[in-house]
């Protein structure tokens, strides 16, 4: 599950929430799903709907997930972060008295079992709260309470809290406190190459500007955000092309991979199912006892010879695939990743390797999400694209 929500918050972070609500609703769609996992699902389909701001469909999956997780013994966790998920929920909605009574809530139970980050975003909701009633010294204790917990747990997510103490100073009218924290933000986002943070910053401080009629501020920053924005637009824009220009690649190539490489890996599993069928109707045989033995060489034989054909054709692409070079998988992960190209089987690979099953299984997930892939049909074709 900890894989499975790493590459649910990438997905969304990028922009790709189609591809979170895809792979989540396949999940869901499993009846061998336990109720924790069905509840974690239903929350991962809240935390995608809420960052493209569709609060209802949010709410209504956390309260599947809230209803699920009831039936549950323990996973205080679980249950503790999907009432934090719901207050910012309706937070991010404007519905400030609701969000505010869960935050209560949470406070009164020490903020037990929260996932320390949704820990730091309660404080920081709670100190918006505040200010919002006027209440500043209590608004700056509690953002001074947050950001601590997000530089130690998501550094990169602290302009959320600064932009907020950016608002709390204009209202002080300690406006060189705003340049000050306004340019750390872009310093932070600038770091962690989060454009979206300092459009979201620049936003803020034009508003503040105009709010005191500063023509000069207000007119320098709009150039900055024009600029801003015209780099998102084109980022977007690049992305939006480069998906398109993949999946028309993927559809141009599809018969070509399926005739191929495909072919070749159809080929020894079904050479590994007639083996098994072989094996089994001898065995209840015993006069064919020799034909048996003549059949599985001849079977083993083709293996050799298919594996040869699958080695001989990894070779002619592996000096020119950048893949297979990438800086993203560690030593083990290439090694794994080659067996894989060649045509070995999970159960081969651990062979060879000295390692369990379950272990080659776990490393393969953890290239999936670091290729963004999903099995191994898209390891061959990330291969062979490359």
């Amino acid at each position: 599950m900890a894989l499975l929500e790493n590459q649910i918050s990438a997905n969304n972070k990028a922009g790709k929430q189609e591809i979170s609500q895809d792979q989540l609703l396949k999940i869901l769609s499993n009846k061998d799903l336990t109720k924790f996992q069905q509840s974690k699902v239903n929350l991962l389909l809240a935390t995608t709907f809420r960052s493209i701001n569709d609060y209802s469909s949010a709410i209504n999956y956390l309260k599947k997930a809230k209803i699920i997780s009831s039936d549950i013994i323990g996973e205080d966790s679980l249950k503790m972060n999907i009432k934090a998920e719901m207050a910012f929920a309706y937070f991010d909605n404007r519905k400030y008295d609701k969000s505010n009574e869960i935050i209560q809530q949470i406070k009164k139970e020490n903020y037990q079992n929260l996932d320390p980050t949704n820990h730091a975003y309660i404080i920081m909701q709670e100190g918006y709260i505040n200010f919002l009633q006027g209440k500043y010294p209590l608004s700056e204790k509690l953002y001074q309470q947050s950001l601590p917990l997000l530089k130690k747990n998501s550094p990169c997510d602290q302009p959320v809290v600064m932009v907020k103490q950016m608002q709390l100073n204009a209202a002080l009218n300690n406006f060189e406190k705003v340049d000050e924290i306004y340019k750390n933000c872009i310093k932070i986002s600038d770091y962690c190459a989060i454009i979206k943070y300092k459009i979201y910053a620049t936003e803020e401080l034009i508003t503040i500007y105009q709010r005191v009629e500063n023509k000069e501020k207000v007119l320098q920053y709009k150039k900055t955000l024009d600029k801003l924005n015209e780099i998102y637009n084109r980022e977007n824009k690049l992305s939006e092309m480069h998906v398109s220009n993949q999946n028309f690649l993927e559809k141009e190539t599809e018969t070509e991979k399926t005739n191929s490489t495909l072919g070749l890996i159809l080929t020894l599993i079904l050479g590994t199912a007639l083996v098994v069928s072989a094996i089994i109707y001898f065995k209840n045989n015993k006069k064919h006892h020799l034909e048996k033995l003549k059949f599985e060489e001849e079977l083993k034989s083709i293996k050799q010879e298919l594996q040869v054909y699958a080695e001989a054709q990894f070779s002619q692409i592996k000096s020119e695939n950048n893949i297979l070079k990438s800086e993203k998988l560690n030593a083990r992960q290439k090694k794994l990743l080659e067996l894989v190209a060649k045509g070995f089987s999970n159960r081969e690979i651990a062979e060879k390797l000295s390692i369990t099953e379950a272990t080659v299984k776990y490393h393969l997930g953890n290239i999936y999400a670091i290729l963004d892939i999903k099995n191994r049909k898209e390891i061959f074709g990330k291969i062979i694209d490359n």
